[in-house]
């Protein structure tokens, strides 16, 4: 299977905080690729979690379990 690859556009600020991660050099990324890709996986297996879970109609119990599950509080949210 050939891989496809696609650019994406970040805000820069939070590319400046994968790239200290990169230079750190501790948890062994080498590129801000591995870094991207490693999250979206990563966040793609909460998503299926979430979209798995039996959850009420209610929009307000969807988003805190959503919250819950991906780790944010209940700020982060967009509307």
């Amino acid at each position: 299977m050939v891989k496809v690859y696609v650019n994406i556009k970040l805000p820069g600020e939070l590319i400046k905080e994968v790239d200290k991660l990169i230079e750190q050099r501790v948890l062994g990324y080498r590129s801000r690729g591995e870094f991207v890709a490693e999250a979206t996986r990563t966040h793609l297996i909460k998503v299926k979690e979430l979209l798995t879970t039996k959850l009420d109609d209610s929009k307000h119990q969807t988003c805190a379990k959503r919250d819950q599950i991906l780790g944010q509080s209940n700020e982060t949210h967009r509307k």
